[in-house]
């Protein structure tokens, strides 16, 4: 089925009775199908839920049959085929990234340092905070929308003090007049101005981190989400634009890259020149 059966017949015919829409079928790939089950993991989707099962779960099915049937195809195809996983494409921007979930959050201890990025967000999209030690484990994670920006402030300040974190704030756009509140606040802040080739670095950098396995972050689903459906485009010139896909969203993403930017070095980690904050 394509998108458009879903998005331009079989969603408006739904709504006069407010009527149920239920979805089967195989993973394969990360198309359309992949992203509306992306949906049904976030919790803040109430409208959407979505599941995974195995063959194996299948009570109909002999157990004997599937391990004779996963014998004679490849890896890929039987964690596709009979595990339904929706697996990583190659061309993805974040590969790997399940290998990265790994304990829990903390509270702080006053033995480590911390670290904090922001991704400011009013109405549509969400204010995402994120806070990583000094062994690049992220250790707390808050994502609101709707509040005005006395209460984001707020709550980005007493997030901050109780980790007595250094923030890194997108401060392009509507961030610039909270950048400035934040500054007269007791808490250390910088602002990251964000322009295409900026975000690239940004993106990369933590791509690389991911790659290599040299952050972990607890198991969130609307933060695995975000990372697994980000994605690029290639202009005629060769410019390479990130983001996500039309009508999702990338909160998560751009506050876990301002703070894998901000604590590189911390990690002693060589992202090169282009991974130096400017204090």
């Amino acid at each position: 089925m394509k998108e458009e059966a879903w998005t331009e017949a079989l969603r408006p015919a739904l709504m006069d009775k407010k009527g149920i829409g239920i979805f089967t079928g195989t993973p394969k790939g990360k198309n359309w199908y992949f992203q509306l089950w992306m949906r049904g993991q976030d919790p803040l989707q109430t409208d959407y839920k979505s599941w995974a099962f195995p063959s194996i779960d299948n009570p109909y099915i002999d157990p004997k049959e599937i391990k004779d049937f996963g014998r004679d195809m490849p890896e890929m195809a039987y964690r596709q085929e009979i595990m339904a996983e929706f697996l990583d494409d190659v061309g993805s921007v974040f590969r790997h990234v399940r290998n990265c979930i790994d304990g829990t959050f903390e509270e702080p201890q006053p033995s480590k340092f911390y670290y904090m990025g922001v991704d400011l967000a009013k109405t549509t999209d969400f204010t995402v905070l994120c806070v990583m030690d000094q062994n690049a484990h992220l250790v707390a994670f808050e994502r609101f929308n709707q509040l005005d920006w006395v209460f984001q402030e707020k709550r980005i300040v007493n997030l901050a003090q109780k980790y007595n974190a250094t923030v890194l704030i997108d401060s392009t756009g509507v961030g610039d007049p909270v950048y400035d509140q934040l500054r007269r606040k007791s808490i250390r802040v910088n602002g990251y101005k964000f322009t295409n080739a900026s975000k690239a670095g940004l993106i990369e950098n933590l791509s690389m981190h991911i790659d290599n396995q040299e952050l972990t972050f607890p198991d969130i689903p609307v933060l695995i989400n975000e990372l697994q459906i980000f994605g690029y485009t290639q202009t005629r010139t060769g410019q390479i634009h990130y983001s996500a896909p039309q009508n999702y969203h990338d909160d998560c993403v751009i506050a876990l890259a301002l703070v894998a930017w901000l604590a590189c070095e911390s990690f002693n980690l060589d992202v090169g020149t282009s991974g130096k904050v400017p204090w």
